[in-house]
């Protein structure tokens, strides 16, 4: 069984990423690109940003530079440590991160067949599995 749960696994991780992939080009993103834009809700320092997205910290720093002079984000000093810059929404990416995620999550591959309850048992084991990690 535990083969065939991986197998699953594997399938619809491949298809989400997919739909991530192009939602977030349906905004013009790049899937990491959106992924930033969803992590900077709260200023975080590019170090956490790097972090998150398991990247080395320069590779951020392009990222940055796009949605930057896209006017989706502002780089700004650390109040702790101004020699850290964070990353910051503008009023036009808190716009566009709202309707990134409204349309992200309103057509889940594989959610939109599942009854309320069926989806509660399965967050409920997944979050057994994530927790077990």
């Amino acid at each position: 069984m535990r083969k065939e749960i991986f197998e699953l696994f594997f399938v619809l991780f491949g298809k989400l990423r997919d739909h991530y992939a192009g939602t977030a080009a349906a905004f013009g993103l790049t899937p990491q690109q959106a992924k930033t834009i969803r992590l900077v809700g709260d200023p975080r320092s590019m170090r956490e940003i790097a972090d998150v997205l398991q990247c080395d910290a320069s590779y951020v720093t392009g990222i940055a530079d796009k949605l930057e002079d896209s006017g989706l984000i502002e780089r700004r000093p650390s109040p702790a440590d101004r020699r850290v810059k964070q990353l910051a929404l503008t009023p036009k990416g808190r716009r566009l991160r709202a309707a990134l995620e409204e349309k992200l999550f309103s057509a889940v591959p594989g959610l939109e067949g599942m009854s309320g309850e069926q989806r509660e048992v399965l967050y409920g084991a997944l979050r057994a599995m994530f927790d077990a990690c």
